[in-house]
């Protein structure tokens, strides 16, 4: 169990790690090298305590770690708001209600054109901007926001103005195309 067992052990599952990293993070939506590296880091911290000292069980725990990295940052991104493939149905809905208009053929084409629209300009925003203007067109308040992303309500507040201002610039440069 000395650190030559542990980079004995690195040297001969290298490619066997890098290969589930990789595909855990196509899974999980993750970052192949976050996953990598927490395993690595979380191997080295807890080689002393893995009993018996054989690869199988290392191996076994390195794959038991790496999981649940996976499943953590999956958690966090989806309580975070990153899927906005889920939240965009909801902006559409408020902005464009179909009840009113579901039989006219001619409010399919103009709903599809505007989910194209808002779909574009909300995926330009920048990771923090895109998360906040999500919560906030679900109806959240500023401290509610700040809450659920784990930042101040003056950063929330920030991120709407510059999210606003860019969409803003976004729709005016997509009018003077046309």
């Amino acid at each position: 169990m000395s650190r030559d067992d542990f980079e004995e052990f690195l040297v001969d599952h290298l490619p066997w790690l890098e290969h589930l990293a990789r595909s855990l993070a196509v899974q999980s939506d993750g970052d192949h090298h976050t996953l990598f590296s927490g395993t690595v880091t979380t191997l080295h911290r807890r080689w002393p305590t893995i009993s018996p000292p054989v690869p199988e069980v290392r191996r076994a725990f390195a794959t038991t770690v790496m999981l649940n990295l996976a499943r953590t940052g999956r958690r966090r991104a989806h309580a975070r708001c990153e899927d906005l493939a889920d939240d965009l149905q909801d902006v559409l809905d408020r902005s464009l209600p179909a009840e009113q208009w579901a039989d006219d053929p001619a409010f399919a084409i103009v709903r599809k054109e505007s989910e194209l629209e808002v779909y574009r300009a909300i995926r330009r925003l920048p990771e923090t901007e895109r998360a906040i203007m999500m919560i906030l067109v679900q109806g959240f308040s500023w401290p509610e926001i700040a809450a659920m992303l784990g930042m101040g309500v003056k950063d929330v507040r920030s991120g709407v103005l510059r999210a606003r201002r860019k969409l803003r610039e976004l729709r005016e440069g997509a009018g003077d195309d046309g």
